[in-house]
């Protein structure tokens, strides 16, 4: 018995190392899905990504498939997790652009006043302390009256 319990010791380091790999392995990464050709498969992951909140890993393959898809089918849905994404990661400066470009692109989505609202409140999260410049805060101000 403690034959066994000492060979054990010795393998236990490299049967978690092959374990750890192993599951490493069959995990999907940004990496493995932008290297796919198959579309649907992006638009899944990306999707799934998405709603589990996981926008680091999203966010690359968005940016992929809009480009992809742009002039062949409608993108609305992909650029507004993409934006929404961005804003969840705290890049309020691309959020604000994104969801500005989206309202001018898809004034008809029923997103649309949710992307100029949105847009407002992006320039609202980057707005400094009051001793600082007020570039942003102005932008702030401009954007909730245009909403």
């Amino acid at each position: 018995m403690a034959l066994l319990t000492s060979t054990f010791r010795k393998f236990l380091p490299a049967l978690a190392a092959v374990a750890f790999l192993t599951f490493i392995s069959g995990c999907d990464t940004p990496e493995k899905v932008l290297k796919s050709s198959n579309l649907e498969y992006k638009k899944a992951k990306a999707t799934s990504w998405y709603y589990k909140k996981e926008y680091l890993k999203c966010i690359p393959v968005l940016e992929e498939l809009m480009g992809l898809l742009k002039g062949r089918e409608s993108i609305e849905e992909f650029y507004y997790m993409y934006s929404m994404a961005n804003y969840k990661q705290g890049d309020y400066m691309l959020a604000a652009y994104h969801f500005k470009n989206f309202y001018d692109q898809y004034t008809n989505s029923p997103r649309a006043e949710e992307c100029l609202f949105m847009h407002a409140k992006s320039y609202q999260q980057i707005s400094p302390k009051y001793e600082l410049d007020q570039t942003y805060t102005y932008k702030a101000l401009e954007a909730y009256s245009l909403f």
